[in-house]
């Protein structure tokens, strides 16, 4: 079984405005800079909310809940997804959405959380192979563009940590 939990903060890249001094500015001047990139970024972030529900649309197997709020109080763009599904197949959907946001949004940032009891090391899954990760979650961070696998220091083993056995 294959089992994915994960949030992300869905963002347009902010890297355009990485380098901006605002120490020489006065306080109008710096209000002023501050609401063009603060509109810029609505701007950017508005279109790729667009292209993101129209993604997700098409990632919807049945086997996806996941809930996109635009705004919710003072952030925008959060996402919430868990996936379940027998065997995993060719690329879990939950990590098709993680690549999607690196490649589409590159300030967006989350974290996934994958348990794969098929993932033994022999099978290659997920582009790696040699060791057996069955008993345990695996961790895939978004972050400047990239998604990165680490390992789970908080619910692994799953055995004996979650389930007393195999069989629990």
């Amino acid at each position: 079984m294959l089992f994915a939990v994960g949030w992300a903060v869905v963002r347009s890249s902010r890297e355009p405005f990485a380098t901006l001094n605002f120490d020489s500015m006065g306080a109008e001047e710096w209000s002023q800079a501050f609401n063009v990139i603060d509109d810029a970024c609505d701007r950017a972030d508005l279109e790729l909310f667009d292209r993101f529900e129209a993604f997700m649309a098409e990632c919807d197997d049945g086997m996806l809940s996941w809930s996109f709020q635009r705004a919710l109080n003072n952030v925008r763009g959060v996402l919430t997804f868990a996936s379940s599904r027998n065997h995993r197949g060719k690329s879990p959907t939950s990590l098709r959405i993680m690549e999607w946001l690196a490649v589409n949004g590159t300030g967006s940032y989350g974290l996934l959380y994958l348990h794969d009891d098929e993932d033994d090391g022999v099978s290659k899954r997920y582009g790696r192979g040699g060791v057996d990760r069955t008993n345990e979650f695996r961790v895939w961070r978004l972050a400047s563009g990239q998604l990165m696998e680490f390992d789970d220091p908080f619910l692994s083993p799953i055995v004996p940590l979650i389930n007393p056995s195999d069989f629990a």
